[in-house]
């Protein structure tokens, strides 16, 4: 048999099986929250009525926003190495599978002696703004049963655990000023075959 007739015969089967495929989708976002940030969201788990589930997809971003201040309070010129980092992670029913969402920023600065002033400005500091995204995805298409609705439980608990921080380092003696709203959103989508 030719590919092209395989094509022809095979195409009509992975369309009719990609048109059956639905999906229930849910969203949680947690707003203004700070870095070392331990919470729970709870979700609905899948209800069984709506069909067999195929698989369960997870996406998890972060956006991190601030400002990071530095003041070099030594009398002779420094070099500072700054880093943002932010990880984000949902534990999923299956302790061995996680969801995780990372990203670090490097940056380096040359700060000339102490002016006499703390204010994060002039020719020895440095007042940044600063943004962080990252985003992750897991999908889960074995051990199912733990996300499916059941008599004694329609409530699945998703702890997520939120790190990071600015970091300085470096040969600078200096002060550090810091202030960060972090943002977190969690999608949940279960993939089922609709029930006939």
């Amino acid at each position: 048999m030719s590919a092209l007739r395989l094509l022809r015969f095979l195409a009509p089967l992975v369309l009719a099986a990609a048109a059956t495929a639905a999906e229930v989708v849910h969203e949680f976002r947690l707003d203004a929250v700070a870095f070392g940030t331990n919470a729970a969201l709870v979700a609905p788990r899948f209800d069984p009525a709506l069909g067999v589930l195929r698989r369960v997809e997870f996406e998890l971003s972060t956006r991190v926003q601030g400002l990071a201040g530095f003041e070099n309070l030594g009398p002779g010129p420094a070099i500072a190495d700054v880093s943002l980092q932010s990880a984000a992670r949902v534990s999923l029913p299956d302790a061995s599978v996680s969801c995780v969402a990372a990203h670090r920023a490097d940056a380096q600065f040359a700060l000339a002696g102490f002016d006499g002033q703390r204010d994060w400005a002039g020719s020895s500091g440095r007042l940044l703004p600063a943004e962080v995204t990252a985003f992750g995805a897991s999908v889960v298409e074995s051990g199912l049963a733990a996300y499916i609705a059941n008599g004694r439980s329609n409530e699945l608990l998703l702890p997520i655990h939120l790190r990071g921080g600015f970091q300085l380092r470096g040969e600078a003696e200096c002060a550090l000023r810091e202030s960060w709203n972090v943002q977190v959103v969690v999608r949940l989508r279960y993939v089922y075959e609709p029930a006939s």
